[in-house]
């Protein structure tokens, strides 16, 4: 009973993890695309509150970061073994 218990709890961590980088990372570039899209209404150039385009690129830089940290993780045993890096 305690393998099914330990499954289970493996299982939940496994599909948090696979919602937050599978799904979570495309819907913060889609909130970046939104907030840096002009107007629909806009008869001429659209005029964005500073917020708002801080908040569009705080999004990519979010993907960014999260996008160069699952580069780091995959190429962490090559970085330690053969460059002598340790990161995680």
């Amino acid at each position: 009973m305690t393998t099914f218990a330990h499954t289970l709890q493996s299982l939940w961590q496994v599909l948090v993890i696979g919602l937050l980088f599978g799904a979570g990372v495309p819907i913060v570039v889609a909130f970046g695309i939104r907030f840096l899209a002009p107007a629909e209404s806009a008869e001429v150039a659209p005029v964005r509150p500073p917020a708002q385009t801080a908040a569009g690129f705080a999004c990519f830089a979010v993907a960014v970061v999260a996008v160069l940290l699952g580069i780091a993780w995959i190429m962490k045993d090559f970085l330690a073994t053969d460059l002598g890096i340790h990161i995680f």
